[in-house]
């Protein structure tokens, strides 16, 4: 298992909350980690889509209000260069 951050940290300019708690870290497969970082976009949205439906609650709940546009808006911009 292996640690993902699901709005990157290099995204902290533009959110007003701290991006580095735990109800931002999921815990990944290797495979589907790379994925997230390394994938294409048309096999990154469901995964995605379904850490959207299983976290925004408690992203919510810890002050990280996103709609699902800007959710994908966000986690979709990574690149390569991403931790």
């Amino acid at each position: 298992m292996e640690a993902h951050h699901i709005i990157h940290l290099k995204h902290q300019n533009v959110i007003n909350h701290n991006l580095d708690i735990f109800s931002n870290v999921i815990c990944l497969c290797p495979i589907c980690h790379r994925l997230l970082h390394y994938g294409i976009e048309k096999d990154k949205f469901p995964v995605l889509s379904n850490i959207y439906n299983q976290r925004h609650e408690r992203l919510k709940n810890s002050g990280l209000v996103l709609s699902k546009d800007d959710f994908f808006e966000l986690t979709l911009r990574t690149g390569k260069t991403d931790s």
